[in-house]
């Protein structure tokens, strides 16, 4: 297995039965906290690492789409409340 080039959340995961050959950003979260749990002490702690980074990313996007719906409530609540109820968002975003 080649451990010089770089992985990214782009890079095709080598190993697997179900995730075998997808970009690693497009796994599944448990199986991202499956790597970094088990791949960490391991020749493949390269893996691990950039899991960890994808992990991180996703919860940081998460975060901010809350705090992101957050603001579109107050702002809806505050069109409503002063006469401009039809500007309000009719769906949110995240």
């Amino acid at each position: 297995m080649d451990t010089t080039r770089t992985i990214t959340a782009s890079s095709p995961v080598p190993f697997g039965q179900f995730e075998k050959g997808k970009p690693l950003g497009r796994c599944s979260t448990k199986y991202l906290e499956w790597m970094v749990s088990h791949l960490f002490d391991s020749d493949l702690h390269a893996w691990a690492l950039a899991a960890r980074g994808v992990l991180a990313k996703r919860k940081l996007g998460a975060q901010d789409c809350q705090a992101e719906d957050n603001l579109d409530q107050q702002a809806d609540e505050f069109l409503k409340r002063h006469g401009y109820g039809q500007l309000a968002r009719r769906k949110r975003r995240c």
